[in-house]
C-alpha cells in the first residue's frame, strides 16, 4: 500500500513508480582491495584478478540478472574475504533489500556508509530501508548524513520530507520539500508531493494547482500526470457549476477529489549501470496531524477565489489571520490573492514583507519580491 494523504491524517507513503538503476559499485572504483589478495604477475603481463575480485564480480553480475538469491552467496563470500571493500558490502544491501530481508540490508549499507565519508548513496539508501522499517528517527538521522554529504540534493531533501510525514511532522515536510524545489524547481517528486500536501493538509486547492500543472508538464509518469490532470478538471467543472449558483451562497462540493499517493524518490542509484528495477512501497503507518482553527476558514476563501468572490476570500483569509496568527498559509493566501487576482501588487508586496519578517524561516521568504 503507497502512501495516502487524508484530511489532517498520514496513513503511509511510498515511492514514485519510475524506473530505478540497481547501483554496483564497479571494481573500476578501487574500494579497498586487500594487498594480500593480489596476485603477482610477470611483468608485461595482464594482471591476474584474485578469488575475491572474480566472487564480488560474479555477485555483481548475478544481482544485474536479478538473481537475488545467487548474488547474495557471492557477496556475503566477497564481503567476508574483503572487509573493507565498499562494494561488496553496499551491493550485498542491495541483494538483501531486493529479497525483503530489510535488517540484514540495513547493517550492510551502514557498514558500506562507515567505508567512506564522501559518498552519500549509503546513508541515503539506509534512510530509506529504515523508514520502511517504521524507524522515522534512525532514518532521520541517516538521511541527514547523506544531506551533509550532499549538500542540498533535491531527492535526499524529498526523501527527509517523507520521512517527516511519516512523524507527523508535515510543517517539517513543507521545509524540506520547498527547499527541493528552490534547488531543483523541475524536481517531480518534490512537485507532486507539494501538490498533495497542499490539497490535503492545508486544503489550499490553488497551490496544489500550481504544483500539480507544473508536475504533468515535466513528468513522464503517465499514471500520475493522469490523476494531477482529473483533479485539475475536477476544479474547472466545480467553477462551471458555482457560476450557476448566488455569490452569497456557500454552495457544498459535490465530490472531493480522491486523495493520492505522495512521490518518494529512492536512493540515487549508480547512473553508469544499465540494470533497472521498480522499487517496492514501504508499509503504510497513520499518524494524526492536529488542525489549525484557521483552516476551514482558508478553504472557505480558496474555494471562494474558485468562484471568483475575490471580496469574500479577502475576509476569509483576514477572518483566518485572527484566529491563527502563526498559520502561516491564511497570510500566504492573501499575498496571492493581491497579487494573481486583483492585481494590487504594491499591497502584495507591503503583506510580503510582513510574512518575511513573522516567518523568516519558511522557503518562501527566500526572494526580496513577490512580484
Amino acid at each position: 500500500m503507497i502512501t495516502v494523504f487524508q484530511k489532517y491524517a498520514f496513513q503511509g507513503f511510498a515511492l514514485i513508480s519510475r524506473a530505478l538503476a540497481v547501483l554496483v559499485f564497479l571494481l573500476a572504483c578501487g574500494c579497498g582491495k586487500p594487498q594480500a589478495e593480489k596476485t603477482a604477475s610477470a611483468p608485461g603481463s595482464p594482471k591476474k584478478k584474485s578469488t575475491a575480485d572474480e566472487t564480488l564480480e560474479k555477485g555483481i553480475l548475478t544481482l544485474t540478472q536479478n538473481q537475488y538469491q545467487l548474488a547474495v552467496v557471492f557477496l556475503e563470500n566477497a564481503a567476508v574475504a574483503m572487509p573493507n571493500n565498499q562494494s561488496a558490502s553496499y551491493n550485498l544491501g542491495i541483494a538483501y533489500w531486493k529479497l525483503g530481508r530489510l535488517q540484514q540490508a540495513a547493517d550492510a549499507f551502514e557498514k558500506s556508509a562507515k567505508l567512506s565519508t564522501t559518498d552519500a548513496r549509503p546513508y541515503e539508501f539506509l534512510g530509506y530501508i529504515l523508514g520502511k522499517m517504521g524507524k522515522w528517527d534512525d532514518a532521520r538521522s541517516a538521511l541527514r548524513k547523506a544531506l551533509s554529504i550532499s549538500k542540498d540534493s533535491p531527492q535526499i531533501l524529498t526523501s527527509l520530507a517523507v520521512v517527516e510525514c511519516g512523524k507527523g511532522d508535515n510543517d517539517s515536510a513543507f521545509s524540506h520539500l520547498n527547499q527541493a524545489i528552490l534547488h531543483n524547481s523541475d524536481y517531480a517528486p518534490a512537485l507532486y508531493n507539494l501538490a498533495l500536501l497542499y490539497k490535503d493538509i492545508k486544503n489550499n486547492k490553488t497551490l496544489a494547482a500550481e504544483y500539480f500543472r507544473k508536475y504533468i508538464q515535466i513528468t513522464d509518469d503517465t499514471n500520475r500526470a493522469a490523476k494531477a490532470s482529473a483533479f485539475l478538471a475536477s476544479l474547472e467543472k466545480g467553477k462551471k457549476k458555482s457560476a450557476k449558483i448566488s455569490p452569497d451562497l456557500m454552495p457544498a462540493i459535490a465530490q472531493t477529489p480522491v486523495a493520492e499517493q505522495p512521490a518518494q524518490p529512492e536512493p540515487d542509484e549508480n547512473k553508469n549501470t544499465t540494470a533497472q528495477t521498480i522499487a517496492q512501497p514501504p508499509a503504510a503507518l497513520q499518524q494524526e496531524a492536529k488542525p489549525s482553527p484557521a483552516e476551514p476558514l482558508i478553504k472557505e476563501a480558496n474555494n471562494a477565489i474558485n468562484e471568483r468572490s475575490f471580496d469574500k476570500a479577502t475576509v476569509l483569509f483576514k477572518e483566518a489571520m485572527a484566529k491563527d496568527a502563526d498559520n502561516p498559509e491564511a497570510l500566504w493566501g492573501l499575498i496571492l490573492l493581491y497579487r494573481d487576482h486583483l492585481d494590487y501588487n504594491d499591497m502584495a508586496q507591503n503583506f510580503y514583507l510582513k510574512f518575511k519578517q513573522k516567518f523568516p524561516s519558511d522557503p518562501r521568504t527566500k526572494k526580496n519580491s513577490i512580484n
